[in-house]
């Protein structure tokens, strides 16, 4: 019987490009982190006119294909208990292989910055994320609700 080697997935991290944008929003919209196109290019545009000083970013996982296949959205906080405070506002994988490659660049980034804590906002149908993340010991901090708000008071 012949050894085959298993193929072992290489991924690459960089910023994403302005012009990547709408490359990686399928990835987005598959998550359920953007509705649409629009939406998506607004969001990541307001990051990139606000990050110049590396405080806030979108950080492309690339696999050996040039695909992306994974995005980290984060930004750098206060937090009085904790102090500076990696917020992982985005965590978008749709599996496990990224989602580990994705947290350890996010544990990466927040070292780099001398950061206390990383904090990681979990969409509500994320729950195979959320339970991945606490086998890699993130405890649940706190609850945070949202209620939408429209134009008009009801």
């Amino acid at each position: 019987m012949r050894y085959m080697e298993q193929a072992v997935p290489h991924f690459t991290f960089r910023d994403l490009k302005v012009d990547e944008i709408d490359q990686a929003f399928p990835l987005a919209q598959a998550t359920g982190t953007a509705p649409s196109l629009s939406d998506w290019q607004t969001f990541a545009l307001s990051l990139f006119h606000s990050h110049g000083n590396g405080e806030r970013g979108i950080k492309a996982l690339v696999n050996r294909h040039g695909t992306i296949v994974g995005l980290i959205v984060f930004a750098i906080g206060s937090d009085p208990r904790h102090g500076t405070v990696l917020e992982v506002t985005h965590l978008i994988t749709c599996d496990r292989m990224s989602a580990e490659a994705l947290v350890e660049e996010a544990l990466r980034i927040a070292r780099e910055r001398k950061c206390t804590l990383m904090r990681a906002d979990i969409g509500a149908g994320d729950l195979w994320l959320s339970d991945f993340l606490r086998r890699r010991f993130f405890t649940l901090e706190r609850h945070q609700l949202a209620r939408a708000l429209s134009a008009s008071p009801s």
